[in-house]
């Protein structure tokens, strides 16, 4: 009977260490997907900051553009 016990005692052990391992690489693989994820939302969102910068800037150009052709007219 002793042999019995020692095999199913070896086999629960092993199937606690597989699915502990397992749990590592499932958890170092979705934190590395998150980081991923996070990298590009990030640019995303930089892109879209610059963007509207750009915009603005390009908005107060064509308004001191106006405003300089209003007054050229006026003198």
């Amino acid at each position: 009977m002793p042999p019995v016990l020692d095999i199913a005692h070896r086999g629960i052990v092993l199937s606690l260490v597989s699915l502990s391992a397992y749990g590592l690489y499932i958890g170092y693989a979705s934190h590395s997907s998150r980081m991923a994820r996070g990298k590009e939302h990030m640019a995303r969102r930089e892109e879209a900051e610059r963007m509207a910068k750009q915009e603005e800037l390009n908005e107060q150009a064509l308004a001191q553009a106006a405003q300089n052709a209003i007054s050229g007219r006026e003198s």
